[in-house]
């Protein structure tokens, strides 16, 4: 009997063994597992970590459209012998999280000029003829604040990397990557105009200020060794603020060092806005439109 007792006990103590061991053995590669996975999971905030591109332009719009004022005729902008171009200072940030970026720029655009005009039209009740001069003082600006979304990327040609990079800024030198952005915000425009007969009546002293819901798009393509193509377009206004408001920018980007771009582009800005009736009616239907060259920076 007691050689059965032993016998019993060294089986149980045998399996328990055993057992144990097993459960030590499942306990530690849970362990390296769960370390394993707080790496990654580091690994995963930090890729997710904010960055920022911040964009300083000038650009060199002129101004065409129609716009009418106090009531009177509708007259071409052009009309109004103006200097073909401006310059106008521009900005744009980029804050940027996985596939999130919180974007904003806007511009400055100021004209004060004495110049004749070349047809006739009326204003505010005064009739200018051709010929007559008048003066004026345009400050007009807008700013802009956007969320986007990164729907698609695509890794044209990785370089032998595996995946889709994070970024347009992260492409290898030697690959080619293209990324899709969604947008959504408001764009805040100012007008302050005021128009005078030169040696007669004021015509114009409107101030106004709106907004416009905004939706639109982007692309960027990332190219070799810091090239790059940006492609952006929204529409807005839908009646809230301007009646109808649309832009288009194309812009070429170049690597000149290490987190430090140029751009040159192209960029298409036009609102058809009114407000008043009758003898206040105003309309200012313009684009604004013309090549800009920017230095940008990234943090």
């Amino acid at each position: 009997m007691n050689q059965c007792i032993a016998m019993v006990l060294a089986v149980l103590l045998g399996t328990g063994s055993t057992a144990v061991g097993q459960s030590i053995e499942t306990e530690v590669t849970d362990t390296e597992d769960r370390s394993a996975a707080g790496d990654l999971s580091l690994n995963i905030d930090r890729a997710a970590s904010w960055k920022v591109r911040a964009t300083a332009s000038v650009w060199f719009p002129s101004l065409r459209g129609e716009q009418t004022l106090g009531g009177g005729s509708k007259f071409d902008i052009d009309i109004i012998d103006q200097p073909d171009v401006q310059v106008a200072p521009r900005y744009e940030l980029a804050f940027r999280r996985d596939k999130w970026t919180v974007l904003t720029s806007g511009f400055v655009f100021n004209m004060d000029e004495n110049a004749a005009a070349t047809e006739s039209f009326i204003a505010s009740g005064t009739t200018i003829n051709a010929g007559d001069r008048v003066s004026y003082d345009i400050d007009y600006w807008s700013a802009d604040l956007f969320l986007a979304y990164r729907f698609a990327d695509m890794p044209i040609d990785n370089a032998g990397g595996r995946g889709a990079p994070p970024s347009p800024f992260s492409v290898p030198r030697d690959g080619v990557g293209l990324f899709f952005d969604v947008l959504a915000g408001a764009r805040v425009w100012h007008l302050d105009y005021t128009m005078n007969q030169i040696g007669g009546p004021s015509l114009i002293d409107e101030q106004e200020t709106w907004i416009d819901p905004v939706v639109g798009g982007r692309m960027l393509l990332d190219l070799p060794h810091g090239f790059g193509v940006e492609v952006r377009g929204d529409v807005g206004g839908f009646g809230v603020g301007s009646e109808f408001a649309w832009n288009i920018g194309v812009a070429f980007r170049a690597e000149l060092a290490e987190n430090i771009g140029a751009e040159i582009g192209f960029r298409h800005l036009q609102t058809r806005y009114e407000s008043g009736s009758g003898a206040d009616l105003f309309e200012w239907d313009v684009a604004s439109a013309g090549l800009y060259g920017s230095i940008v920076f990234r943090f």
